[in-house]
């Protein structure tokens, strides 16, 4: 490698450096923490099926950084639940193990009208199994909602937003009908 292109190498280098160390020193931890906790309580109509007990276990890590020239909130989110539902009538059983990690959001954009359009991403994986042990179905991928929201005037402040709509922008990977693999499961 001759001299000048080492130097252009070694420039870009450096360039390409402090941008990455420039961009973490601009995100501004807000808040860690881990949490976890449990639920329970009873469905009048689960997927079509009456009187179904539905008991949680969950846990977590979510952390929230401010970043950018704007100085939004971004939010991570790891989550994972254990899931039982049981059908009362006849104590059949099936158990749902989630697993997600949710960036929100994704991206911001501040539409100079009072709005902000927030694009949301969601991957993981929801595994259901049936009283057997064995799994009925299952919901793995990524998807992404954009959500429109009046910012109040205040778009760095989520206090005082205001919800005005949300569409589904992408959908990857499997996705079985859950509801139909519980039915089948708990009648």
């Amino acid at each position: 490698m001759t001299h000048s292109r080492r130097s252009v190498a070694m420039l870009a280098c450096c360039v390409a450096a402090s941008a990455v160390l420039v961009g973490h020193a601009s995100a501004r931890q807000i808040f860690q923490e881990r949490y976890e906790g449990e639920a329970s309580f009873v469905y009048d109509n689960f997927c079509g099926v009456p009187n179904v007990s539905y008991q949680v276990v969950y846990g977590g890590k979510v952390k929230a950084v401010q970043r950018g020239a704007n100085g939004f909130e971004y939010v991570h989110d790891h989550i994972e639940e254990n899931e039982v539902y049981t059908n009362l009538a006849n104590d059949k059983y099936i158990t749902a193990v989630l697993k997600y990690n949710i960036k929100d959001p994704l991206k911001v954009t501040d539409n100079g009208d009072g709005t902000l359009t927030i694009v949301t991403m969601l991957t993981g994986s929801t595994m259901v199994y049936g009283t057997d042990g064995r799994a009925i179905g299952r919901t793995t991928g990524q998807s992404r909602l954009e959500i429109l929201i009046d910012h109040g005037g205040t778009p760095t402040d989520p206090s005082d937003d205001v919800f005005i709509s949300e569409r589904r922008v992408k959908r990857v990977g499997r996705s079985d009908d859950l509801c139909a693999a519980a039915v089948e499961a708990l009648t």
